[in-house]
Parts: structure tokens; C-alpha cells; sequence
């Protein structure tokens, strides 16, 4: 079929997945809101106690019109998106693993539907891969991303979630810790 449609057809897949885990998360849904305050239109159902509405469809159809669009720009401009997304990827992965090892430590008890063998040395081995990997990114490595441009992406991510960071609220760990922090930034 060529590359083309072998790499609409392989972010199609990414970014759906990606969307469904957003959706499931509530993260797509309510940075949107926060985005776009008055988005809200035709509450459709509740789950897990966050209200779902029928605009939150525009964010399917967004990422449904990126997929459908981001061929045009060119072979160069997806190669440097492809390559700065794998590292983006790494970097989630990584997060992911600290996560679970602060977890493990600051909230023992925590209710865990799966509760993954091995523990924290599992997740200190899981940073130390996930780090090896984004190692292989940096320059003079065999995955080196290009500069500037697909610097200039990992760049431009980092900043927009500096921002969207920033603007969290503080608080503390703890089991009602989300419930907290959506009172904090007045949802809900």
C-alpha cells in the first residue's frame, strides 16, 4: 500500500486509542472545558460521577480531522512528528513508572485493582529502561532526534505542558487527592 497509507492508517489507530484513554481518563474532556469554558452542550450520561456531554464529540472529530490531514504536510514533516512522538511516548513511560514507584511509597494502602509482581524493584527497572531509551534520543546516539526541527516539537510539548501545569492547583497525596484537586480548579 506505500508509506502513506500505512501511516494514517498506524496514527488513526495511536490517536483513537489515545483519544479513548483521554475520554476514559476525563484528561481530553476536561482540558478542553478548560479550554473552552462554555463548550458544554446536550448532557448525554454520567460516569464515574463526571458528567458526559455531546460536544465532547468535537475532540473525536479534531483528532479524526489530524489524522485525516497530517499526510498532506509530507514525508519530512511526519518523520520528525514520528520520531518526536516515539520520544514523547518514552518520556510517558518513564512518568508512568516514577509514578508507580512514589505510589507504592507514599500511598501504601492504596485500593489497587491490579497489583503488579515484583513491586518497586520492577518499577526502579522499569525508569532505568525507559531512561535507556530516551537516552537513545539524545544527540550523538543512534535514534538522534533532528535538530532543530524535531527539538523544536519535543520543545514546543514541553512548554504547553509547563503551562497546563502551572495552572494546576496544589494538593496534597492522598486517597480523595483527584476529588481535591477538581475542587480546587472549581470543575464539577
Amino acid at each position: 500500500m506505500g508509506s502513506r497509507p500505512a501511516f494514517f492508517t498506524s496514527w488513526t489507530l495511536v490517536l483513537g486509542y489515545v483519544s479513548v484513554v483521554a475520554f476514559e481518563a476525563v484528561a481530553l474532556p476536561q482540558t478542553l472545558l478548560y479550554l473552552f469554558p462554555d463548550m458544554l452542550v446536550g448532557r448525554l450520561w454520567s460516569v464515574a460521577g463526571y458528567d458526559v456531554y455531546a460536544s465532547w464529540v468535537n475532540a473525536i472529530l479534531f483528532i479524526g480531522a489530524l489524522s485525516v490531514v497530517a499526510p498532506s504536510f509530507g514525508r519530512k514533516t511526519l518523520v520528525w512528528l514520528v520520531d518526536a512522538g516515539g520520544l514523547a511516548i518514552i518520556v510517558a513511560w518513564l512518568m508512568v513508572a516514577l509514578s508507580f514507584i512514589i505510589l507504592r511509597r507514599r500511598e501504601p494502602d492504596m485500593e489497587r485493582p491490579f497489583r503488579t509482581p515484583g513491586g518497586v524493584p520492577l518499577g526502579v527497572l522499569a525508569v532505568i529502561l525507559a531512561a535507556s531509551l530516551a537516552f537513545l534520543f539524545m544527540p550523538g546516539q543512534a535514534a538522534a532526534l533532528v535538530w532543530p526541527y524535531e527539538w523544536a516539537i519535543v520543545g514546543s510539548w514541553t512548554v504547553l505542558g509547563v503551562i497546563f501545569m502551572a495552572k494546576l492547583a496544589r494538593v496534597g497525596p492522598g486517597v480523595d487527592a483527584e476529588r481535591r484537586l477538581m475542587e480546587a480548579m472549581g470543575r464539577r
